[in-house]
């Protein structure tokens, strides 16, 4: 029934009304009556068909509004839920430990570099290359420190402190390039040179990563 769709009932009218014209124009009493039958019938059927369809649309009616209340409901639920998580995110409970394991990291990737010996200028092809090997390994260290930095979330009210920590690790990242550059490198006049700076460099991030830590120790006192 569900099928009988607005166009069918239209048709259906129509018939109707034309078998209601035809009985009016009818002559003879047998007509007349046949006429009269088959228009009944059909306006009973338009009748009946209208009813349901009626039904039909107000039965759609009310799971649809349901649906509606439904997902907004739903939608306020996920707001909520979202608005929940950011805060967890942003708090300095979930900040701290965070940044204290990137602080970490970023001094033990500073005494390595500060460890890392020079290159005598008399060291073998495979002393170089494994010099180079190690560089290019704290190069990388020292960038992913540096993206974690900049990739945490961190409350408003430590902007400030937080921003310290990038100024750091992104030191720290140049003097990473600056050792791999160092290890590649022939001419001795320059090498002692870049050797100058990543060292530099390395002593930057450090002196900012303890009045970080400092800060960060403030936080919990």
């Amino acid at each position: 029934m569900q099928s009988f769709d607005l166009v069918n009932l239209a048709i259906l009218w129509c018939i109707g009304l034309l078998a209601l014209v035809q009985t009016v124009n009818a002559r003879g009493a047998i007509r007349l009556s046949l006429s009269g039958i088959a228009t009944t019938v059909i306006f009973i059927a338009a009748v009946f068909f209208t009813y349901l369809k009626v039904s039909d649309y107000q039965a759609l009616m009310t799971p649809e509004s349901q649906g509606t209340a439904a997902i907004q409901q739903s939608a306020s639920s996920t707001t909520t839920t979202n608005s929940t998580v950011t805060k967890g995110i942003n708090s300095l409970d979930v900040y701290a430990p965070a940044a204290e394991k990137i602080l970490a990291d970023a001094l033990d990737n500073i005494e390595a570099i500060q460890a890392f010996e020079a290159i005598p200028f008399e060291a073998s092809e495979s002393d170089r290359e494994d010099a180079e090997r190690k560089a290019l390994s704290l190069r990388n260290q020292t960038a992913k420190v540096n993206q974690q930095a900049m990739g945490l979330f961190h409350p408003r009210s430590v902007s400030e402190l937080h921003a310290q920590l990038v100024h750091a690790t992104e030191n720290l990242r140049l003097a990473g390039y600056s050792l791999h550059a160092y290890t590649t490198m022939e001419d001795e006049s320059q090498k002692d040179s870049q050797r100058e700076q990543y060292l530099k460099q390395a002593m930057i991030a450090k002196k900012t990563l303890e009045n970080f830590q400092e800060g960060l120790k403030a936080l919990n006192p």
